[in-house]
């Protein structure tokens, strides 16, 4: 049977948008690379700004990412300054066990921005680390910019397949985009089970959600690690998004289940959407759905 007739969808995707700026003779210092970054970033000197990153994050950031990456930022929002606060100097940073740099300076930053379309100001504080290479400081760029620019088409195409004449066509196209920035986002795979599951291709719908889950169940392990850890960054916002994400997908999965006839199996991906978020109404609303079919 056709266990739903009608899917009713919505992904949020909110995304922190982090602003900086580019790079360092050898008697600069951390916070004058940093200004050099955000003020080549605030006036369109990408590769000025490119060159004040370590080479740890050019070896995994390439340069057309980068600048992507930032011609993205600019149709959305426009960065307006920073005020930066007392630096503090810090020895041996580790990484996995071992060390990865033997100084660095870590700078607390408050980045201004203004949206586009409402013209309203947000700040974002965080953390910035510049490293010493050859003498000179570098920054580490700690933001995953491959993410933030498949998540950006993951927006596209859930707008497209959220509009009032959904195009199904453009939403596959701007989730083959999202796959190209970063293949293990697990929302590529989320969207990519809801457009098979649209064209009733079920075993291709079922493979993508489960592959999907698998990737965040794994992201959430590796966050409890760092909690268990004593991780210096807060991680508690991530870890309720991630379990929240877990369940939303377990709920498509029950509804690909549904789709090809699985009831028993259907109704336990709701429950297990249930049990990593209580508050999934649409689990709920599908549970129901289920009861009253079979009763």
């Amino acid at each position: 049977m056709n266990f739903f007739k009608r899917i009713l969808l919505s992904l949020v995707l909110v995304i922190m948008i982090p602003f900086a700026s580019g790079c360092s003779s050898s008697e600069e210092s951390a916070e004058d690379v940093l200004k050099k970054y955000y003020n080549s970033i605030e006036n369109g000197q990408y590769k000025n700004a490119y060159e004040c990153l370590s080479d740890d994050v050019k070896k995994d950031l390439p340069y057309d990412i980068f600048t992507e990456y930032y011609d993205v930022v600019s149709q959305t929002a426009k960065f307006k300054g920073y005020a930066p606060g007392g630096p503090k100097e810090i020895e041996n940073v580790n990484e996995a066990g071992s060390v990865k740099y033997k100084k660095a300076v870590v700078v607390p930053v408050e980045e201004i921005f203004e949206q586009i379309e409402s013209g309203e100001q947000k700040k974002i504080k965080l953390e910035r680390m510049l490293v010493s290479q050859d003498g000179k400081y570098r920054l580490v760029w700690e933001n995953n910019m491959r993410r933030f620019l498949s998540d950006y088409y993951v927006g596209l195409a859930n707008k497209a397949i959220s509009s009032d004449e959904p195009d199904f066509d453009e939403a596959k196209r701007q989730i083959d985009m999202a796959a190209q920035k970063d293949e293990k986002n697990p929302a590529v795979y989320y969207y990519k089970a809801i457009l098979s599951n649209q064209k009733k291709d079920y075993d291709g719908a079922f493979e993508s959600i489960q592959e999907c889950i698998e990737i965040q169940e794994k992201e959430l392990a590796k966050i409890d690690a760092a909690i268990a850890e004593g991780a210096s960054q807060p991680l508690d916002a991530k870890r309720k998004q991630t379990i929240e994400s877990i369940s939303y997908a377990y709920n498509i999965k029950g509804i690909i289940h549904g789709n090809r006839g699985k009831v028993a199996e259907a109704l336990s991906s709701f429950k297990k959407a249930l049990e990593y978020c209580g508050d999934n109404q649409y689990a709920k609303m599908n549970i129901d759905r289920i009861n009253v079919d079979t009763h």
